[in-house]
């Protein structure tokens, strides 16, 4: 069987938020086709501690951690903790460290392939990989065309300081990105529309697979929850940061979408989870709007609100939560940059609408209609089912194994 080195900048279990899930998911994918191998960055306490340790040690032959991430166990251990301030302040070890430590790993246990995930964090360790051992065959995984993701931004940018630093940035990372994809020996991307970006950069198109973002069903099965989720109501689900994208899009749909919704349904319900909701939108107090911030499991609220939304403007790559919604067969309405990269039917298994009236209108006439909502949440599973799930991932995975083995 082909043996797998996967390098891990974000590792964490259990897992919340799309970075740590596309790691799993694609661990979860690897195992079941490779001899898996895990390197990660980092720490085991930021990982979840022993629990994630002994998970990820059971979905894979072995499960170690670069020299930074060993030094910051050590430094993390209680006592060390309580008399390193005496003795010294930070650790010694560096990015050179790791690379070798890799490298070594690799020689010691005949490895085939190193897939190293999350190409935003991993530029330099692939840079100087290759640069030490050209040969080594590397797979760059991506979670986004990183660059797009910044750009984007700048027409919802009024500060002209920002958008010329969004613009610097952007640039930096599409520089980046196009010296990777002509040295890696495989690239991802997670949807055709990223890797018709990616091809055009590289004249190496054949490189370029799609691996794309997938949910493992079995963690969405419906919970018992001692929270009571009022009906009927509306799940926004994310990560949110100062100014990101899901931001952007929450306040859009509760300054724009919200008022005319609630003309027909004044008594509607919202709830907008995941990391960081609770602090970016702690100006909202309204007492139909829940913010939950991080939730242990996002099964209850999947599985009892009556419509999902994804009303985002900008961003790149694929979107989880549309996926996660699948999983419940909630029914679910985005802007068009929201479904971008799913091959999902307009009008079929999503609703998709750009215009704020239009989009309220869409969630009215859902509410109104039950047999829809049913309708429109079945087809949604039977395509996240069929199309995005660890399976189909483990598939994909397969066909970029045999071309590296092949080459």
């Amino acid at each position: 069987m082909t043996k797998v080195l996967f390098i891990a900048p974000i590792l964490t279990f259990p897992y919340a938020g799309g970075p740590e899930m596309s790691a799993h998911n694609a661990i979860k994918a690897l195992n079941k086709i490779s001899e898996l191998h895990i390197i990660t960055t980092m720490p085991l306490a930021k990982m979840g501690g022993n629990q994630a340790f002994q998970y990820y040690g059971k979905i894979s032959k072995q499960l170690d951690f670069t020299p930074i991430a060993q030094e910051q166990n050590f430094l993390e251990n209680y006592f060390i903790k309580k008399i390193r301030k005496y003795f010294f302040t930070k650790g010694k070890k560096n990015e050179a460290d790791d690379v070798r430590y890799i490298i070594k790993y690799y020689d010691q246990n005949n490895i085939d392939i190193i897939w190293s995930d999350r190409h935003e964090f991993s530029y330099n360790l692939i840079f100087e990989i290759k640069k030490l051992r050209p040969n080594i065959k590397i797979v760059c995984d991506t979670a986004a065309v990183h660059s797009q993701f910044i750009l984007r931004e700048i027409p919802f940018q009024k500060d002209k300081s920002k958008i010329k630093k969004i613009k610097k940035s952007g640039k930096e990372y599409e520089n980046y990105e196009k010296k990777l994809v002509n040295i890696a020996d495989v690239t991802t991307a997670v949807s055709e529309i990223d890797a018709s970006i990616f091809k055009s950069w590289t004249k190496h198109k054949e490189r370029i697979f799609v691996f794309p973002n997938v949910v493992d069903l079995e963690n969405y099965k419906k919970i018992k929850t001692s929270n009571t989720i009022k009906t009927p109501s509306l799940l926004i689900a994310g990560t949110f940061y100062e100014q990101s994208p899901m931001e952007h899009g929450t306040r859009w749909f509760l300054n724009n979408v919200l008022p005319k919704v609630r003309k027909e349904f004044p008594e509607i319900f919202v709830y907008i989870i995941g990391k960081g909701s609770d602090w970016i939108l702690r100006d909202i107090a309204d007492p139909k709007i829940i913010i939950t911030g991080k939730v242990d499991s996002v099964s209850p609220y999947l599985h009892n609100t009556s419509i999902g939304l994804v009303p985002l403007h900008f961003e790149s790559g694929t979107r989880f939560k549309i996926l996660e919604y699948g999983t419940a067969s909630l029914p679910t309405v985005s802007t068009s940059l929201g479904a971008e990269g799913l091959n999902l039917g307009k009008n079929v298994s999503i609703l998709i609408e750009d215009n704020p009236i239009k989009f309220a209108q869409v969630i009215i006439n859902l509410l109104k209609n039950k047999a829809l909502r049913i309708k429109m949440g079945k087809n949604l599973y039977k395509v996240v089912k069929k199309n995005y799930s660890i399976d189909s991932l483990a598939s994909s995975g397969s066909k970029i194994i045999k071309y590296l083995m092949s080459q």
